[in-house]
């Protein structure tokens, strides 16, 4: 493992272990109700690539059980068309109950509308 010491701070390349959880999803033609983690937890960034030409929604819920599309929603994250969202959090997102996701067509949170078959290519990163 590769380290340095300096100005007296050890550094080291080595990957640390209890780093983030990756959920990765390449959209179905649904609403892709998806539960990654049935437990409190945090998300800590994403990145979501959207391969439609429309604005796509990817919605978040506090939710330790399958989500509905159109209800509980916790936050959104929409997408213009043919464009991507890149971000990480260094103090993450908190779901006290669940992370959960769902994918829809419509900017209403109420939106039920489902996402064609590979319109987004979703990676979460959690614990």
């Amino acid at each position: 493992m590769p380290s340095t010491i300096t100005k007296g701070i050890f550094i080291t390349t080595a990957p640390v272990a209890g780093g983030c959880l990756t959920f990765h999803l390449e959209s179905a033609a649904s609403t892709n109700q998806n539960v990654i983690k049935n437990s409190p937890g945090q998300v800590y960034g994403w990145y979501v690539y959207n391969s439609n030409s429309a604005a796509r929604k990817l919605c978040f819920h506090n939710s330790a059980a399958t989500p509905t599309a159109g209800a509980g929603i916790y936050y959104t994250l929409v997408l213009p068309g043919l464009s991507a969202a890149n971000v990480f959090f260094p103090i993450g997102i908190a779901h006290t109950t669940g992370i959960a996701i769902t994918t829809v067509v419509g900017l209403p949170d109420n939106s039920s509308a489902p996402v064609a078959a590979d319109d987004l290519n979703i990676n979460i990163y959690y614990q």
